[in-house]
């Protein structure tokens, strides 16, 4: 189990053996109570292993006692209880987890909880989501990451001189480095740093480096993680179907922080995570959408208003325009009657000078017939009269 001869352990205490001097001193203090108490002990013991995953026994310690009360030493039977205990922990945090994206209102809040989540209960340096923004997948949320690496590492795509995306065959812009890998879905399960579901993760980057190449990893790296002195690194992708949300990226400058165990958890909490921001964000499109149409529906509203108030103008004028006219015929049939009764010639002339009507006198006199003519609308006519010799 410890990848240790017996001479090697024969003849040693478990702080000279174990890989891990502080797990070696709690076994070790366990044994102490039971050598001072005569007193059996049932205690939850772990033990580092040299692939660096931990597990955890379930220890039982009982006296060695002679016959004459003489403690001769310990005995001790431990059982591996990692999977309960990991399932135990697992059930924990997932409710936890659970129920904090369930109390958080929108997706900047969605996001900055479990960031925060994920850096508290892990105990890693650093933690981030980068989240779909155009073509690209800039960091949404950061914690414990230097600005200028943020800065630095921001954008995956890669761009021409004029800054723009560069596109693939089939149109899609084109993600680089790893990052880039675990988003797009490129990695080879074969490989001992991508699991079955394509996620990214090293218990030591300095050694990747050395030990893998380009073509190993499918990508160009920047190796600002390495550079920067993160040792362990895990990048989970944020998917639900075929949709591409982004990436939850953790980061640590100790080595060994990751175990196969712990990268399945993270992934299957980043499954419920990425469900949870679809969910926001499809709430927010929804309430974007919502906020637009009643946007819309008040100004066109605020319109009918307006029209019905041009209408009313409108009617009032009409009715004005409508006495007006009313007001004119009768003037103009007082007019006409005035110009038939009295014995003076008169006549109506346009602007050019052009006869446009006589008085009834005028034709009893001159001895000629009516001309039926009509005149033209909205001119402005003089009106003469000539008395008879």
């Amino acid at each position: 189990m410890l990848g240790k001869s017996a001479e090697e352990i024969l003849g040693k205490t478990d702080v000279e053996f174990h890989s891990d001097p502080r797990l070696g001193e709690a076994v070790m203090k366990n044994d102490l109570i039971v050598r001072e108490t005569h007193q059996s002990l049932v205690a939850e013991e772990s033990v580092r292993l040299p692939d660096g995953s931990r597990r955890i026994y379930l220890s039982t310690k009982s006296p060695w006692i002679a016959k004459d009360r003489t403690l001769l030493g310990t005995v001790g039977l431990a059982m591996d209880i990692t999977e309960r205990k990991m399932a135990e922990q697992e059930l924990e945090t997932t409710v936890e987890f659970l129920q904090l994206m369930n109390k958080s209102k929108g997706i900047v809040d969605l996001v900055h909880s479990a960031v925060n989540f994920f850096r508290e209960r892990s105990g890693f340096e650093a933690v981030c989501i980068r989240l779909k923004k155009g073509d690209d997948h800039p960091y949404f949320e950061t914690s414990g990451f230097p600005t200028e690496f943020v800065k630095l590492e921001n954008g995956l795509c890669v761009r021409d001189a004029s800054r723009q995306f560069i596109h693939d065959n089939d149109g899609y812009p084109i993600h680089e480095y790893m990052c880039g890998n675990v988003i797009c879905g490129r990695f080879d399960p074969f490989k001992p740093f991508f699991t079955t579901c394509g996620s990214f993760w090293t218990r030591c980057t300095t050694e990747l480096m050395v030990t893998t190449t380009d073509a190993d990893r499918q990508a160009s790296t920047r190796n600002r993680c390495s550079g920067e002195g993160y040792e362990s690194v895990a990048l989970i992708a944020l998917r639900v179907g075929e949709e591409k949300l982004g990436l939850l990226q953790l980061n640590d400058r100790r080595k060994g922080q990751f175990t196969p165990e712990t990268i399945l958890m993270l992934e299957r909490l980043t499954d419920y995570l990425a469900v949870a921001i679809a969910k926001a964000q499809a709430e927010e499109s929804l309430q974007k959408a919502h906020e637009n149409l009643q946007t819309q529906f008040e100004e066109l509203q605020a319109q009918s208003d307006e029209i019905q108030i041009q209408n009313k103008e409108l009617q009032t004028q009409s009715e004005e325009l409508r006495e007006a006219y009313t007001t004119l015929q009768e003037s103009e049939e007082r007019l006409r009657i005035l110009a038939n009764t009295i014995p003076h010639l008169v006549w109506i002339a346009r602007p050019d000078g052009s006869r446009y009507w006589y008085n009834e006198r005028w034709y009893s006199y001159t001895g000629t017939t009516r001309s039926r003519g009509k005149a033209g609308a909205g001119r402005v006519f003089t009106i003469q009269t000539c008395c008879q010799k």
